[in-house]
């Protein structure tokens, strides 16, 4: 989806922002997600490549953490 989005006239950058921070506050799930913070779930995906300089590095994955263990790696 955040390919599409690029694709159809979105920068980078609104398009993860649409997906992430955006998305959490339309789910009234803002104070618990959406963000990178103190005190909020913090699952991450780690890319080997930047998506704000080419979205479809989104699909390049390094690693996954999941309440704070690796469960997923590339390498």
């Amino acid at each position: 989806e955040l390919e599409l989005f690029v694709k159809h006239g979105m920068s980078e950058f609104d398009a993860i922002l649409t997906a992430t921070k955006n998305a959490a506050e339309l789910l009234g799930l803002d104070k618990e997600l959406g963000t990178i913070e103190i005190g909020k779930i913090g699952d991450l995906v780690v890319l080997n490549g930047n998506p704000l300089s080419n979205i479809t590095n989104i699909n390049d994955i390094h690693y996954v953490i999941k309440e704070g263990v690796i469960v997923g790696s590339s390498r």
